[in-house]
């Protein structure tokens, strides 16, 4: 293998470990499933649960290694795409992993949606 073959084959190396390291879906035997949508979005408060409960706490007012999402400083200073964005992609250097490849759309819009009840609810 030439130069330009190495550099190739050790750049798809790379780009399929750091594909390993972003969350999947496990079907029930364990293994990895595919990410198809479910046939019908999961329901916000459910995923808020599942999914951010463990770090940003059941009502969002944060822990440790995560935000606060219902306070109102957070809540203005974040539009609705933002959040969107960050659920979706993650925030590099922060525990905030890209949930993209989990959520649906529509679920990720519902999750947006939650946050936002959060904020409304103090």
């Amino acid at each position: 293998m030439g130069r330009c073959g190495a550099l190739v084959a050790a750049m798809l190396t790379l780009l399929t470990a750091c594909d390993r390291s972003a969350p999947t879906r496990t079907g029930a035997s364990g293994s990895a499933a595919t990410t198809a949508a479910p046939a019908t979005p999961r329901a916000p408060r459910a995923l808020w649960q599942t999914y951010c409960a463990s770090c940003h706490g059941p009502t969002g007012r944060g822990s440790p290694v995560a935000t606060v999402v219902f306070d109102a400083t957070w809540q203005t200073a974040r539009c609705d795409s933002l959040i969107r964005a960050r659920i979706t992609n993650g925030v590099p250097n922060t525990t905030m992993a890209p949930w993209g490849r989990m959520l649906t759309s529509a679920e990720v819009d519902g999750l947006v949606g939650y946050v936002r009840q959060l904020g409304s609810a103090r």
